[in-house]
């Protein structure tokens, strides 16, 4: 599917929440609100989502390589095996979000929230960024007094990770 305008992207979401595959590139749907839509394998490519709401989305796959994501919300949105390089996410809320297998090669992460945020040891982070002290999960994460009480973390991969101190009640 093409979309051109943030109207037809809206109205398609409001009939089907399955948009699978679309290509999205260098369209402008900032400051919308697309809960839990499944975006998996689409091309969003240089797309302006400035502050928009996807919680629960599925966008794994996609490649977002250049998009504008600042201010978004991106909490527990599947972003396994996207493309974000170059991406930025300044500000962005990326709590509990799936980044395993993500590419965030020379992507902006200034004050992105990645509390829980779940990566394994083929995520690609930005060169310099300090992942392991963000609170994400994942190996070698220094996770020392952090809040997991309701992290689900089954099958996560904690190899090295400190969680000296961490709080796991309910886990």
């Amino acid at each position: 599917m093409q979309f051109k305008s943030a109207t037809e992207i809206i109205q398609a979401y409001q009939q089907d929440k399955n948009l699978t595959g679309s290509n999205l590139q260098n369209i402008n749907i900032s400051q919308i609100e697309l809960y839990q839509v499944n975006l998996s394998q689409s091309n969003l490519q240089q797309a302006n989502l400035n502050n928009t709401i996807l919680i629960g989305a599925n966008l794994s796959e996609a490649n977002l390589s250049g998009a504008n994501l600042k201010g978004a919300d991106l909490r527990g949105v599947n972003l396994q095996g996207a493309n974000l390089s170059g991406a930025d996410l300044t500000d962005a809320y990326l709590n509990r979000a799936e980044l395993q297998k993500a590419n965030l090669t020379n992507a902006n992460l200034t004050g992105a929230k990645l509390q829980v945020a779940y990566y394994n040891s083929q995520t690609i982070w930005p060169e310099g960024f300090a992942y392991k002290k963000s609170g994400a999960v994942g190996p070698g994460a220094d996770l020392s007094g952090a809040f997991l009480n309701t992290a689900y973390l089954r099958g996560a991969d904690l190899q090295g990770a400190n969680l000296r101190g961490a709080y796991l009640s309910g886990t």
